[in-house]
């Protein structure tokens, strides 16, 4: 995500869908306990099929992305990608068991890139400034 922050020219649009997501799905589960220990179980069953279906969704766009990226790399010819990617439910059901874990660390690591100031990375220290630009020394 820090190279995302200091070299992707829309920055701003990845680190508003990294945050987005992660502010969208805290937000729901702390609004389907709320309404979970005040009794209201038909709002917080609508509010549960809202957010399954936001999940299902993201779900079916990753499905979509992988069929054209296999195609892409069968298109390479043999030996850039497996033959046998997974697709149908059982590549569906790990998506969505894995997603909102994932959500959660993608969210967490653009706080992280946009806050950070200062990285080690193969014994050399950066400082990271304001501008988005990585410093030698830090």
């Amino acid at each position: 995500m820090l190279t995302a922050r200091l070299h992707h020219r829309a920055w701003p649009l990845v680190a508003l869908h990294g945050l987005g997501s992660l502010a969208l799905l805290l937000a729901c589960l702390v609004e389907l306990v709320r309404l979970g220990l005040a009794g209201q179980l038909l709002a917080a069953s609508g509010l549960g099929a809202a957010l399954l279906l936001y999940e299902l969704g993201c779900v079916g766009l990753l499905l979509r992305i992988g069929q054209v990226a296999g195609r892409s790399l069968d298109a390479l010819g043999p030996g850039f990608g497996p033959n046998d990617r997974p697709t149908g439910v059982a590549a569906a059901w790990r998506l969505l068991r894995w997603l909102p874990l994932t959500q959660l660390v993608y969210g967490i690591a653009t706080l992280r890139a946009a806050f950070a100031r200062r990285v080690e990375w193969r014994g050399v220290v950066y400082r990271v400034r304001r501008d988005g630009v990585a410093l030698q020394g830090g």
